[in-house]
This record gives C-alpha cells, sequence and structure tokens, in this order.
C-alpha cells in the first residue's frame, strides 16, 4: 500500500480508507476542504446584493443551499451582512428617486406616497334612496313546494352517498 498523503493545513498524514484505520491516532482530522472561500462568498454577496434570495443565489453561485446555511451557523456576522446586501436594491431605488425630484412627474409621485396633503382621494356620492322590503310571506302551495324540492335533494345526495360506500 502506498503512504498517504499529507494534509495541506495539519501536515498529518490523511487517514487511509478502510475501517482498521478509523480510529487510529495521528492521521488527519481536518475533513474535506469547504468550498466557501474567498471568490464563492463574493458570488454569493453580489448575488445578495441584486436581492436574489437564497436558493437563486446559491444556483448563481454554483453552491447548494445546504452549503450556505452551514456556512451561515458557522459565521453568523455573514447573516447580518447578507441581510443589508439585499438592501441595496432598495437604497438605490430611493437615491435615485430623491436625485431625479427635478421632475415634476418624479416630484408629484413622491409626494403623493409621502404626504398625506397630496394623496390621491377617491370619493364615491349616492344619489338615491335606499329601500328595505318584506318579502311576501309564502303561501302554503309554495311551502309545500320548497318542502318537496328539499326531500328530493335529501334523496339524490343519500343515492350519491350509497354509490360511494
Amino acid at each position: 500500500m502506498a503512504r498517504p498523503k499529507n494534509c495541506g493545513k495539519c501536515n498529518k498524514p490523511k487517514r487511509p480508507k478502510g475501517n482498521k484505520f478509523k480510529e487510529l491516532p495521528n492521521y488527519c482530522e481536518c475533513g474535506r476542504p469547504t468550498v466557501m472561500d474567498k471568490d464563492m462568498i463574493q458570488k454569493l454577496e453580489d448575488a445578495f446584493s441584486n436581492s436574489l434570495p437564497d436558493r437563486e443565489a446559491c444556483q448563481y453561485a454554483g453552491v447548494s443551499p445546504a452549503t450556505l446555511y452551514n456556512y451561515q451557523t458557522e459565521n453568523p456576522k455573514f447573516v447580518e451582512r447578507k441581510e443589508g446586501l439585499k438592501l441595496t436594491p432598495n437604497i438605490v431605488a430611493r437615491k435615485s428617486i430623491v436625485n431625479s425630484l427635478g421632475d415634476v412627474r418624479v416630484a408629484q409621485w413622491w409626494l403623493e406616497k409621502k404626504d398625506p396633503d397630496f394623496k390621491q382621494v377617491s370619493k364615491i356620492e349616492h344619489a338615491g334612496s335606499v329601500e328595505v322590503v318584506d318579502k311576501p310571506a309564502l303561501s302554503d302551495d309554495e311551502k309545500k313546494a320548497l318542502l318537496a324540492l328539499r326531500e328530493a335533494r335529501k334523496k339524490r345526495i343519500q343515492k350519491e352517498s350509497d354509490k360511494l360506500t
């Protein structure tokens, strides 16, 4: 068997495959290196600054969502940075609107959104009267007809339920 290569981090020999080497000491315990390097984090930050949700940002960067979530549990400051980056388009949009307030249409839109005095109000006026008319009482024939309809409906429902069981 060939001698295993040494780990780049701890310079210990890598553990050979097989159960007999599983519990032996003096082998590398570093494990597989993570894909979350500076380039990957930069890609994710770029995606988050474009307000992409986590799944789409992972797709853009070429990393699985589980890897992102594992990295976030190990680095809680990254979560704060991610949430801040997701707000970047809102900040840019606000700056753009405020910088273009010299345009009359933009200024009018801004005032309609922000100032209650300039909000558009819809007013509906009703011309006429509303009358409440009592229903006339049902005659005996009408009551019998309604009762017959109810009974026929109950029978039809019972037949359909018998077919299902």
